[in-house]
C-alpha cells in the first residue's frame, strides 16, 4: 500500500482474518501472534483490543520495508504466519 492511501482498517483486518481463516493451519499461529504482541494489561486501556503499540509497529514496518507507514497485505501477513508456524 502506498505511503499517500490511508487505509480502511476495518476492511483491512475482514481480509486478514479472511484470509486466515482459509488456511486453517494459520489460526493458532495468527492467535498465538496476537497473545505475543498485545502489551501487558491491554484490557485496562482503551480501546480495550489486544493492539500492539504503534511506536513499536512503525519501528518493525520500517525495519522490514523500509516505510514506517506501510500497511501489509493479507497474503504477507499469511506468509509471516506461515514462516511463524514452522519456526
Amino acid at each position: 500500500m502506498e505511503k499517500s492511501e490511508r487505509p480502511n482498517w476495518k476492511k483491512w483486518m475482514k481480509s486478514v482474518t479472511v484470509a486466515v481463516f482459509k488456511k486453517p493451519g494459520l489460526m493458532f499461529p495468527a492467535i498465538y501472534q496476537v497473545y505475543v504482541l498485545a502489551p501487558r494489561r491491554w484490557y485496562a486501556k482503551y480501546p480495550f483490543l489486544p493492539l500492539p503499540d504503534s511506536s513499536w509497529m512503525r519501528f518493525r514496518m520500517e525495519t522490514a520495508y523500509g516505510n514506517p507507514s506501510y500497511v501489509p497485505d493479507p497474503e504477507e501477513i499469511s506468509q509471516f504466519l506461515t514462516w511463524a508456524r514452522v519456526r
